[in-house]
């Protein structure tokens, strides 16, 4: 993870290697990125809001061409996240596959049930 001075926040993430997201989450904190670790998937998207457009850019930057600049990773804009959200870390298990999840999204902090974004990228 690398603070930049803009204050965007690149974060590289070897998914199969996440084996701590409460000390992600506290680095990220640190950062300037706010953030919190759950558990389970989000219930729904977030009732009379859609930020899925809006908040791409906060999540990872788009170049000119569209795409985000990070494809290993993410480069988060803290300063573009909608106000009164934060960065979930979210880990669970599928309990049919025996397979464990963790996955990222944006959510109220008041509510980190339901998300601002979906899935930004999860993992077996």
């Amino acid at each position: 993870m690398t603070t930049n001075p803009d204050g965007s926040v690149e974060l590289i993430v070897e998914w199969d290697r996440l084996d701590d997201p409460a000390g992600l989450a506290a680095d990220l904190r640190q950062a300037g990125v706010p953030t919190e670790v759950r558990t389970g998937l989000p219930e729904r998207f977030c009732p009379g809001v859609d930020a899925r457009g809006y908040t791409s850019e906060a999540l990872n930057r788009l170049g000119p061409e569209g795409k985000p600049v990070s494809t290993d990773g993410y480069t988060m804009q803290p300063e573009l996240f909608p106000d009164g959200s934060i960065l979930v870390i979210s880990t669970y298990a599928d309990t049919q596959t025996q397979v464990f999840y963790t996955m990222m999204y944006l959510a109220p902090a008041a509510s980190t049930s339901c998300t601002l974004t979906g899935t930004l990228g999860e993992c077996a």
